[in-house]
């Protein structure tokens, strides 16, 4: 397991990994969803504390319907999502977002959860792989996809 002093020093691996699974020209929703589970597992952000303080480091699977009226009109989301809080309680989301034509997920609504629901992170994954979202997402195209930072 490395180390990594915030969640923003994880950016570039993200932004690498995705860029080389896009290049394979086999991209998929399960594969973005192994992704940010590996980096979960396998690297540790010394500003959450310790790995087994609590929810400092969870994950994030949230999908739905979305319009935020910047010019890419609607469009369904698939996200996941890492967040960390430090010790002054600031909050930092690493993201991964699946962006889809809307037709296809017609009724289908919005939905979240957050890796401290489940006893076990294979569950947590198990649940989030269950999901009406991820299924017909993963017999969908999706139009894009991008990896970021929100620090709150």
């Amino acid at each position: 397991m490395s180390v990594l002093p915030t969640l923003v020093d994880l950016l570039p691996a993200y932004e690498a990994a995705v860029q080389r699974l896009q290049a394979s020209g086999r991209f998929t929703i399960a594969q973005g969803l192994d992704l940010v589970v590996a980096l979960y597992r396998e690297v540790r952000i010394e500003a959450a504390g310790p790995a087994d303080s609590g929810e400092e480091d969870l994950l994030l699977f949230q999908y739905g319907p979305c319009n935020w009226h910047d010019g890419r009109g609607e469009y369904f989301s698939l996200n996941i999502t890492r967040q960390t809080i430090d010790d002054e309680q600031l909050i930092c989301q690493l993201f991964l977002e699946f962006e889809f034509d809307p037709a296809p997920f017609a009724g289908c609504g919005a939905y979240n959860n957050w890796s401290s629901t489940s006893p076990g992170l294979a569950d947590w994954v198990n649940q989030q792989q269950a999901t009406a979202g991820f299924r017909l997402a993963q017999a969908v195209p999706f139009r894009a996809v991008k990896t970021g930072i929100y620090e709150v």
